[in-house]
């Protein structure tokens, strides 16, 4: 994306064009959730309703999509859910059932309800964006969106104020698109692109070219 920004940014050092591509790519993926992976599985302990997850190297969880154990979907609640739908839930014990629903009480941590009688895998499908720290990203979202990205890096580049590369006027064209490209991805991915099988591999975010 670097070849995209810089003829429109001259003078402007690549580190700043960069800075700007990843915070552009981490926006654009937490609020579209286009870019999905599978965590590693979790094993149930008998009796235990508390887990963590594992984050992702290089990447931070955006929201968990799908909870499935052997033969069951586990359903999302909150906190608020539950203590309306179930008052009893934080202290009733329900033995010899598998777990029903999962509470997110942080983004790495959840808990089970019914606590698992028996060890099981649980399987998560999650919605991730780059880390603030990660240069990469899945290469099926830059093959779409690259340029959409692009954009979101040039809207706030050129806005910057008393530099050589500032020009304002253009700030609501960037923007525009970058909010369109965002927008487009979240009905993709709302329609379901995932049941297609979608080739995986990592890219480099400011890839030249």
């Amino acid at each position: 994306m670097m070849s995209e920004v810089i003829p429109h940014t001259p003078g402007c050092p690549d580190v700043v064009i960069m800075n700007e591509i990843r915070k552009a790519a981490i926006e654009f993926c937490e609020v579209s959730r286009y870019w999905k992976v599978v965590l590693d599985p979790i094993m149930t302990i008998p009796d235990i309703s508390e887990y963590e997850i594992d984050q992702p190297l290089g990447q931070t969880i955006v929201l968990i999509e799908n909870m499935q154990g052997p033969r069951w979907e586990v359903l999302p609640k909150t906190i608020e859910e539950m203590d309306y739908k179930f008052p009893r839930w934080r202290t009733q014990t329900r033995s010899g059932q598998q777990p029903e629903f999962y509470i997110m009480t942080s983004p790495l941590t959840f808990i089970l309800h019914p606590s698992p009688s028996g060890a099981v895998q649980l399987d998560i499908n999650a919605s991730v964006k780059p880390s603030r720290v990660s240069d990469v990203i899945e290469g099926y979202v830059l093959d779409k969106y690259d340029t959409v990205i692009a954009n979101g890096a040039l809207a706030k580049l050129v806005a910057m104020p008393k530099k050589a590369w500032s020009n304002p006027d253009m700030y609501s064209y960037h923007n525009n698109l970058f909010e369109d490209g965002k927008t487009k991805a979240k009905i993709e991915r709302a329609k379901g692109y995932s049941r297609a099988p979608i080739r995986t591999r990592a890219a480099d975010i400011g890839r030249r070219g």
